[in-house]
C-alpha cells in the first residue's frame, strides 16, 4: 500500500515537470552546464555581459525635402494656397476679368489722333513758302489749338472744351506724358475691368470737366483777365487717385508685382515742381502786369509766342537747306522779338487742375466708403 502511494506520487512529479515551461534561454542552459567545465569561455561570456550595447546608426542620412522633390501635386496646392491668401489680403490681386479695355484703348486712340492731327498742322506751318501762306496757316493752328481749349467765362454751349481741353496733349515734358499715359492704361483698366466700361467713362468725364472748371476758378483769383487752359491732366489725375485710394494693394497688370498706387508718384513729384514754377512766375506776371499792360493780353501773348515759334523754325529750316531767308520773314520775327520782350505770359493753371483732380478722387473714395 505504501509502494503504491509513493509511485504514485513520483509518477505525478514527473508529469508536472514536464509540462513545466523552462524559463531560462538555451545559451544560458549551456552556459551553467558548461560553467564547470570550460572557465575560458565563461570569462567570455561575463565580459560580452559586461560591454556596453552600442546604438545602431542608420546606413545613411534622410534626404531633407527640397522644392523640386516636392510632388507636382503639393506644389499646385501651395502655389494656390499662396494665390488665395493673396487675394484676402489684396496684396498684389487683380480683378479675374480680362476683357480688353475697349474704353481706356478708345480714349488713348483719341487722344493721340487729336494730338497727331495737331502736330500735323504745326508741320505744314514750317512748311510754308511764302509769308501769306505762313499768315494762313498759322492762323488755322491757332483756331484748331482754340477750339480744344476751355474758356472762361464759361458758357453752357462752350462745356465741350471741358473735355476737349484734356483730350490734346501739346507742349508736355516727354516724363509727364508717359506718366499720363500709364494712367490711362493702367489705372484705367483696373477701374473698367472691376466697375465696368460704363463707371469708368463717366467718372473720368465728370471729373475732367469738374477739375478743368475748378482750375479756371482757382486760376481766376490769382491772374485775372485769363481766357481759358488747355493740354490739362485733371481727370486723369482724379483716376488715379481713386485707384491707389481705393485699390492701393493691387496690381498695375495681371503678374507685374508693381501696385497701382505706385503711378502717382511721378505726378507728384511733377506737380512739386510745377507748383515751385507757378509760384515763380505769378510772381514775375504780377510785376509785370503792374507797370505793362501787354501782361493782361494772355490770347494775343501766347499767338504772338507761337508766331515767332514758327517764324525761328523757317528761318533754322532755310539755313539748313542753304537758302535765302525772305526778307519779310525776317522783318516779322524781329518785330515778334520786340513784342516778346514787352508780354509776360502768366502761369498756367495746369497745376490746379491736378490739384482739383486729387481732391476729387479723394472725395469719391470717401463717398463710397460712406456708402457701403
Amino acid at each position: 500500500m505504501l509502494c503504491t502511494r509513493y509511485s504514485s506520487s513520483c509518477l505525478l512529479r514527473l508529469h508536472r515537470s514536464h509540462r513545466r515551461p523552462s524559463h531560462r534561454p538555451a545559451w544560458g542552459r549551456a552556459a551553467a552546464r558548461s560553467s564547470s567545465s570550460n572557465p575560458w569561455w565563461n570569462e567570455e561570456l561575463e565580459r560580452r555581459q559586461k560591454r556596453p550595447l552600442r546604438p545602431l546608426q542608420p546606413t545613411q542620412a534622410p534626404r531633407e525635402a527640397t522644392p523640386s522633390t516636392w510632388p507636382t501635386q503639393d506644389r499646385g496646392s501651395e502655389r494656390q494656397d499662396w494665390q488665395e491668401s493673396a487675394s484676402s489680403l489684396q496684396l498684389f490681386a487683380y480683378p479675374e476679368d480680362r476683357r480688353i479695355p475697349w474704353a481706356s484703348l478708345s480714349l488713348l486712340v483719341t487722344s493721340a489722333c487729336a494730338t497727331l492731327a495737331a502736330a500735323g498742322l504745326w508741320q505744314q506751318v514750317l512748311g510754308s513758302s511764302s509769308m501769306e501762306e505762313l499768315e494762313e496757316r498759322l492762323e488755322r493752328f491757332t483756331n484748331t489749338l482754340k477750339a480744344c481749349s476751355a474758356k472762361w467765362p464759361l458758357q453752357v454751349h462752350e462745356l465741350h472744351g471741358l473735355l476737349l481741353a484734356s483730350l490734346l496733349r501739346a507742349g508736355e515734358l516727354p516724363n509727364r506724358a508717359l506718366s499720363d499715359l500709364a494712367l490711362l492704361l493702367f489705372g484705367g483698366t483696373l477701374l473698367e475691368r472691376l466697375y465696368g466700361a460704363p463707371f469708368m467713362l463717366l467718372f473720368l468725364g465728370v471729373s475732367t470737366m469738374l477739375s478743368n472748371a475748378m482750375a479756371m476758378a482757382i486760376q481766376q483769383r490769382f491772374v485775372e483777365g485769363v481766357e481759358g487752359l488747355s493740354s490739362t491732366s485733371g481727370g486723369l489725375v482724379a483716376l488715379g487717385t481713386f485707384c491707389a485710394l481705393r485699390h492701393p494693394r493691387w496690381a498695375i497688370w495681371p503678374g507685374v508685382p508693381i501696385p497701382v498706387s505706385w503711378l502717382m508718384a511721378p505726378v507728384v513729384v511733377a506737380d512739386l515742381s510745377l507748383a515751385w514754377a507757378y509760384r515763380q512766375e505769378l510772381k514775375a506776371f504780377e510785376s509785370a502786369q503792374a507797370g505793362d499792360a501787354h501782361a493782361r493780353d494772355d490770347h494775343a501773348g501766347a499767338e504772338r509766342a507761337m508766331a515767332l515759334a514758327a517764324c525761328i523754325a523757317l528761318e533754322a529750316q532755310a539755313r539748313a537747306e542753304c537758302r535765302p531767308v525772305w526778307e519779310e520773314l525776317r522783318e516779322r520775327r524781329e518785330e515778334l522779338e520786340l513784342a516778346a520782350e514787352e508780354d509776360v505770359l502768366p502761369p498756367e493753371a495746369t497745376l490746379w487742375a491736378d490739384l482739383s483732380g486729387i481732391l476729387i478722387g479723394t472725395t469719391t473714395v470717401i463717398m463710397l466708403s460712406l456708402l457701403k
